[in-house]
């Protein structure tokens, strides 16, 4: 069932902000710019578009992030890496046995909910399902998940799989990951400074508005992780194939832009698992922007 605001519709109006966009993202293209909830047009993440329309654009009525807002994203990483400093010794002490193939490794890149466990623990990938096993009868296989709920417990079951090479995402991020991405947001962090033109009028406000939301945010750090995972994929495993569930979000780009940089061997594939409709904006790249170092070789998808 479509919401209304997600019904199917052709907005001349939305495919002038793509083109616009697209530009934008050729123009400024950085990983700080992709990382960007303003470069993936996702209507979920970025209120760029929304607010054009509903001609909110006066500078002096866009929210200011307060300072109890940056003191708080300040706060919430610092907890972060602590959690996560715990965490990864004990998924390093859980997966110490672990021998991942240095050759001929297909490396999938998936998320996993408590739904992913049979009841009896055993893993079935949501994204990927029989094509795993399919795999894994001509190729080595790897699949790196993102834990999204119950982590504690699913990490054990995740070390208790036996008939599949499967490791968590946090095995590749250290807490000096976390750091790294801390201090790369707040001096790498993008900004427009200079005027904008959408229809008459200056959105330049309103892009740094969001952007300064983005920081407020963590968005930019949290999107560098992915970076800095693709970088090791890339550096340590060297994959033959590189398999991801596709949406065009922006740490899927910026996991293909390091993998295409540092693995150019590599084939990456995107698996476009959902259903797609006009409103989702992220899935449509414009024109300018379609032939940056951040995207699949090829997309599979559901028809």
């Amino acid at each position: 069932v479509l919401l209304p605001e997600m019904t199917p519709v052709i907005d001349k109006d939305w495919l002038a902000y793509r083109d616009l966009i697209a530009e934008l993202n050729k123009k400024y293209f950085s990983l700080a710019w992709i990382a960007s909830t303003v470069s993936s047009k996702n209507p979920h993440r970025s209120k760029v578009f929304t607010k054009i329309k509903k001609n909110e654009l006066d500078p002096e009525l866009l929210p200011k992030i307060a300072l109890h807002k940056r003191i708080k994203a300040h706060l919430i990483w610092g907890l972060d890496l602590v959690e996560a400093t715990i965490e990864h010794y004990k998924i390093k002490r859980a997966f110490k046995d672990v021998n991942i193939p240095k050759k001929g490794l297909t490396v999938l890149f998936s998320f996993a909910f408590n739904k992913s466990f049979k009841s009896d623990g055993k893993f079935q990938d949501i994204y990927w399902g029989d094509l795993i096993p399919f795999l894994q009868k001509r190729t080595k296989v790897l699949l790196i998940t993102q834990l999204l709920e119950n982590k504690p417990e699913n990490l054990k079951k995740l070390a208790a799989q036996k008939d599949l090479l499967i490791l968590p995402k946090e095995y590749f991020i250290s807490p000096f990951d976390l750091l790294k991405a801390a201090f790369w947001q707040k001096f790498k962090a993008p900004k427009v400074k200079e005027k904008v033109i959408f229809q008459g009028k200056d959105i330049a406000p309103l892009i740094n508005n969001e952007l300064e939301r983005n920081k407020s945010e963590n968005e930019f750090s949290s999107n560098y992780l992915y970076y800095l995972l693709a970088k090791k994929i890339a550096k340590k495993l060297k994959p033959e194939r590189f398999l991801y569930p596709l949406e065009n979000h922006s740490f899927e780009k910026l996991m293909n832009f390091a993998l295409q940089k540092l693995s150019p061997s590599t084939k990456r594939i995107g698996f476009q698992h959902a259903a797609v409709i006009q409103k989702l904006y992220n899935y449509f790249p414009g024109p300018a922007e379609q032939t940056l170092p951040i995207y699949p070789h090829k997309i599979v998808t559901v028809g």
